[in-house]
């Protein structure tokens, strides 16, 4: 049997410590590069937005808040929450990098659906019932006619469940218990009193079933006992 020589041995193992030592020395050499120096620090945005949100506002906040730190200390989805924070009219926001110096964002904006006049012009809501902003001139959306918050918020609830969106005119919802949607039904115009917005999945099954039969007015906010003529 051949024997390697001790001193063989030693040798073999100094040079393994010298390169684990070497990689690790590599490995946290790198790391400070990215963690702690310029290098990686966050120079450019870029900003992919709907109509909303301007793209550009959006870049200087994040240049402002975060420009120059290393891209490996930045939270990505902080980064994300505080641009929905700070613009309300995002819905989503997806930020990832885009090189060693710059962060690509994407965002989406919420979409209006439904309107309600006021003094100060017109309340824009989207489809989850969220106020967005107020435009000056009618925005050409479902028009919700109401009286107190509570009724309009029942309204919106009820906008949300119709089947097709697009066939609503308007809501009239004076009181948050005497809600009627006004809707196109075969090139003519319907109206479906709900009361109320609980139950509404089954009232407005019921509701669109009684219009295909030609019916001109309904009545579900008893879905068990509509009334229809």
């Amino acid at each position: 049997m051949t024997s390697i020589p001790v001193i063989g041995k030693k040798r073999g193992i100094h040079l393994g410590v010298k390169v684990g030592a070497g990689i690790v020395a590599g490995l946290v050499l790198v790391a400070c590069l990215m963690f702690f120096t310029p290098i990686m620090g966050l120079k450019n945005v870029s900003v992919e937005t709907g109509d909303l949100t301007p793209a550009e506002d959006v870049r200087t906040f994040v240049l402002e808040r975060y420009g120059g730190r290393p891209l490996p200390r930045i939270s990505l989805n902080t980064l994300s929450g505080d641009i929905r924070a700070a613009f309300t009219k995002s819905e989503n926001v997806r930020v990832r990098w885009s090189g060693i110096n710059t962060l690509h964002i994407t965002i989406t904006d919420k979409k209006p659906v439904a309107a309600h006049k006021t003094d100060d012009g017109w309340v824009r809501y989207s489809s989850r019932g969220e106020e967005i902003d107020v435009v000056q001139h009618d925005p050409e959306l479902v028009n919700i006619r109401g009286g107190s918050p509570r009724a309009i918020e029942q309204a919106l609830v009820v906008v949300k469940h119709v089947p097709d969106i697009s066939r609503v005119e308007s809501v009239d919802a004076q009181t948050e218990d005497a809600i009627t949607v006004v809707v196109t039904h075969d090139d003519s115009t319907r109206q479906i009193r709900v009361g109320d917005a609980s139950d509404i999945e089954k009232k407005l099954k019921v509701a669109f079933k009684l219009l295909d039969h030609s019916k001109e007015y309904v009545d579900v906010s008893a879905p068990d006992t509509p009334v229809a003529r």
